[in-house]
């Protein structure tokens, strides 16, 4: 898999699949790769094409909730919650990838 464009001083930490919640309700949700850096969080389509970020200093909280996802599944999710705005991720160990968020945002 190709990096997607890293701004100077930027080193990957994680990555991995992903659903990110779309639309009004947040009954949608879209297949994404989750790429987690020293300074961003970013989501990204197959390919390398960027389509969504959070630079970690503008994550306040993040909290693990259940969400009913594809095919109403219902599974733990990350809900993150940003300067402007809020994200609810599904992401296999969400505990993992929360606490690995934080990290990064508090070793910058």
């Amino acid at each position: 898999m190709n990096d997607p464009p890293l701004i100077e001083g930027e080193k990957i930490i994680k990555r991995g699949s992903a659903c990110i919640s779309i639309g009004l309700y947040s009954n949608s949700w879209k297949p994404v790769n989750l790429i987690l850096t020293n300074k961003r969080l970013l989501f990204c389509q197959p390919s390398i094409r960027v389509i969504f970020e959070c630079v970690l200093d503008k994550v306040k909280n993040m909290e693990i909730v259940k969400r009913r996802i594809i095919l109403g599944l219902k599974r733990k999710t990350i809900y993150i919650i940003m300067e402007k705005g809020h994200q609810y991720v599904a992401v296999n160990n969400p505990e993992r990838w929360r606490d690995d968020i934080m990290l990064a945002k508090n070793t910058r």
